[in-house]
C-alpha cells in the first residue's frame, strides 16, 4: 500500500511541476519575452527523461508489492 502512495505522490508531484512549468512558458509567450531562459533545451529532455524512469522504476515496485501483497494474502 505504500509503494501505491509514493507513486501517486510522484506523479502529482510531476504533474504539478508541468503545469507550472507551462503556465511560466504561456506568460513568457503572452509578455512577448525573448531572452533564452535556458541556456541548454537538453536540460529539459533531461530531466524529463528522469523522470519517466523514475515513473517507471515506481510503476515497477507498485506491481511488485501488489504480487507480493497478493500472495501474503493467499497463502495466509
Amino acid at each position: 500500500m505504500t509503494w501505491q502512495v509514493h507513486f501517486d505522490l510522484a506523479r502529482m508531484l510531476i504533474a504539478d511541476r508541468e503545469r507550472e512549468a507551462d503556465r511560466i512558458r504561456l506568460a513568457r509567450l503572452a509578455t512577448d519575452d525573448v531572452r533564452a531562459h535556458d541556456d541548454s533545451p537538453s536540460v529539459g529532455l533531461v530531466r524529463r527523461a528522469g523522470a519517466r524512469v523514475a515513473l517507471g522504476a515506481g510503476r515497477a515496485a507498485v506491481r511488485l508489492a501488489s504480487a507480493l501483497d497478493a500472495e501474503a494474502t493467499r497463502l495466509a
